[in-house]
């Protein structure tokens, strides 16, 4: 079957759009966030005055920070994660509102949380296969474990715990109450993986990713294959 073009801009702003849908969405079911997004989830909370969004882009714009000085090895595609960055959190923080006024019933919440799910699972699919520079959470554990020579998975799940562990500890210690985890939470941890690259598979067996600008085309990754 002869592949169908598809932008790799679109597909990036496509990420970005459903990731931030997602996240508010699982938010909104009250059942728990994914472990990336719990520990900025819980320092809104500790401090309401800035916005889960922009929780998230401090969290980022330090791990970002930490990669630099730990590989000493600074890309100038790390300058356009810092704007998909920053585009992810503004996203965040409209979509927070835009869906504050429905309804959180039990089925309802059940219904947001898989919505989220598949949003994130998605969002994730693209990501794999739009070929731009990725947002800093993910430059982050990519880098720093190509510097230390550790897999993906360990580091991964290594970075996970350390946040579910902060998370546990900052909401009992501060909020007196668990915060940001969940069961959605721990569902996320052991299917978006697999349902991402499932959609990713289907993704890259329909279209061929190509950049529609010559600006972008030069952080592209190669194809591969």
């Amino acid at each position: 079957m002869k592949k169908k073009t598809f932008s790799c801009e679109l597909a990036l702003l496509l990420a970005l759009g459903m990731s931030s849908l997602g996240i508010a969405l699982l938010n909104k079911s009250g059942l728990g966030v994914t472990t990336s997004s719990a520990l900025p989830l819980v320092l809104h909370e500790i401090f309401p005055a800035v916005s889960f969004g922009l929780c998230h882009n401090l969290m980022e714009f330090l791990l970002l920070g930490a990669t630099v000085l730990i590989t000493k090895k600074p890309q100038v595609s790390y300058l356009i994660s810092v704007g998909e960055g920053l585009v992810f959190g503004r996203l965040l923080d409209l979509f927070e509102v835009l869906i504050a006024p429905l309804g959180q019933s039990l089925p309802l919440r059940v219904v947001w949380c898989v919505l989220g799910f598949l949003l994130m699972a998605g969002s994730l699919a693209f990501t794999m296969n739009c070929r731009l520079p990725i947002q800093p959470i993910d430059i982050f554990c990519r880098d720093v474990k190509d510097h230390y020579h550790i897999s993906l998975r360990v580091f991964r799940t290594g970075y996970d715990l350390t946040c579910l562990v902060l998370c546990l500890l900052l909401g009992w210690l501060v909020l007196g109450r668990l915060a940001g985890v969940g069961a959605a939470t721990f569902f996320c941890a052991f299917f978006t993986g697999t349902t991402a690259a499932w959609f990713s598979s289907l993704l890259a067996g329909r279209y061929r990713f190509l950049p529609s600008f010559a600006f972008s085309a030069r952080f592209c990754t190669p194809v591969m294959g």
